[in-house]
C-alpha cells in the first residue's frame, strides 16, 4: 500500500501523509498477532519523496483530508498488481493516466525503497534467486484444515524445488521460511542439489534481544532477487511479504498455488493478463497451478535466458 500511496502522489504531484505502523498486520497491513516492528523505521528505511512518514500519533492529529485507496470488490488484494490497481483507479477517478504511465510511476517509486544504515552492509549480494514459504499465522483457527493444506503445500515447493535445482540452470539461492523445519529442509535441497553446482546464499540474521529489525531485512534480502518462488498453503495462496519484495526489483514472481485462490481470481480479474495467467510490464507473475509431479514447474525453466541476462545486468553493475 506504500507503494501505491507513492504512486498515486507522484502522478498527481502530491506528497501523501502516512504512518509506519509498528504492528505487523496493523492500520494498513490487518490483525496485530504478529511481533511489532521496529518504531524507529526511518532510521532504516527510505521511502519514497512522495510520502511524508510520520509516527501514528502524528498520523491521528493531523487535520488533512483523507484519500482513500481501498476498494470494496470480489477480489482481495487488488492493489498487490499493479495492472488491476490502475484499472480501478482510473474507474473512480483517482487518477486519469494510462497504463504506461502508471506503471512507469510505479517503478520508480518502488526503486526509492530501500534499506539504509548499518543493516544495508548485511544485505547478500546479487544476482540469485530466492523462494519464500509462508507458513506461520496461515489458517489460523482452523488447525485441521491447516494440516493438510500445509502437508500439501509442502510436498509442492519441495518437488518445485527439487525438479528446479536438478533441470536448472546454476542459481545462488536464497531461503526464507517462518517455518524452521521447512527452512532446513529447502537449505539441505539446495547445498546438496545439482551435483554442487548451486550455492546457498545466507539469510542476513540480526542478533538482538528481539527480532523486530529481523523481517525488514529478510524483506529486503527478497527484494534483491531476480526470481522469487512463493509458497503459500491455505485459501489465499498468497502473502503481501515477497509479493511486495518482488516489486521492488521487477522481479518474477513464480506463486506456488492451489485451485481457486486469490492469486488466481485476482489475476483473472486483471485487464492486462497475459493468456498463460501472468500479468505483463512491472510486476510478473506466474502461477504454478498445475497438478502433481509438474505442478506448473515447466514455466519455471523457460525462464533461464531472462535470469542469466539479469545476472549479467547485475554484474556490469558491480564492475
Amino acid at each position: 500500500m506504500y507503494a501505491l500511496a507513492a504512486t498515486v502522489a507522484r502522478l498527481t504531484n502530491a506528497v501523501i501523509l502516512t504512518s509506519w505502523y509498528t504492528v505487523s498486520g496493523g492500520g494498513m497491513c490487518g490483525g496485530s498477532w504478529r511481533q511489532p516492528y521496529v518504531s524507529n523505521v526511518l532510521e532504516h528505511v527510505n521511502f519514497p519523496r512522495e510520502l511524508h512518514v510520520v509516527t501514528e500519533t502524528e498520523y491521528a492529529a493531523s487535520d488533512l483530508p483523507m484519500i482513500n485507496l481501498s476498494a470494496k470488490t470480489n477480489v482481495v488484494r487488488w492493489s498487490q498488481v499493479p495492472e488491476s490497481a490502475h484499472h480501478w483507479l482510473v474507474s473512480t477517478g483517482r487518477i486519469n493516466v494510462s497504463l504506461h504511465t502508471f506503471l512507469s510511476a510505479h517503478r520508480a517509486v518502488c526503486t526509492q525503497f530501500r534499506l539504509i544504515g548499518p543493516y544495508a552492509s548485511m544485505l547478500p549480494m546479487p544476482p540469485y534467486a530466492a523462494v519464500h514459504a509462508r507458513r506461520g499465522d496461515r489458517d489460523m483457527g482452523r488447525p485441521g484444515k491447516a494440516v493438510g493444506r500445509f502437508a500439501s503445500s509442502n510436498l509442492q515447493i519441495k518437488t518445485v524445488m527439487a525438479r528446479l535445482l536438478r533441470e536448472g540452470e546454476s542459481l545462488r539461492w536464497l531461503v526464507a521460511s517462518d517455518d524452521s523445519k521447512l527452512l532446513a529442509e529447502l537449505r539441505s535441497m539446495v547445498r546438496n542439489g545439482s551435483n554442487g553446482y548451486t550455492q546457498l546464499v545466507k539469510m542476513p540474521h540480526i542478533n538482538e534481544s528481539t527480532s523486530r529489525m529481523q523481517p525488514i531485512v529478510e524483506f529486503f534480502a527478497l527484494a534483491r532477487a531476480h526470481t522469487i518462488v512463493q509458497s503459500v498453503p491455505g485459501p489465499s495462496g498468497w502473502t503481501a511479504f515477497s509479493t511486495a519484495a518482488a516489486q521492488m526489483n521487477g522481479a518474477m514472481l513464480l506463486a506456488c498455488v492451489p485451485p481457486d485462490t486469490t492469486w488466481q481470481l485476482l489475476l483473472a480479474a486483471t485487464p492486462a493478463a497475459n493468456p498463460d495467467g501472468g500479468t505483463r510490464r512491472l510486476h510478473t507473475v506466474r502461477l504454478l497451478d498445475q497438478a502433481p509431479p509438474s505442478f506448473g514447474i515447466d514455466r519455471i525453466l523457460t525462464f533461464k535466458n531472462r535470469s542469466a541476462d539479469r545476472r549479467l545486468a547485475w554484474k556490469g553493475l558491480v564492475l
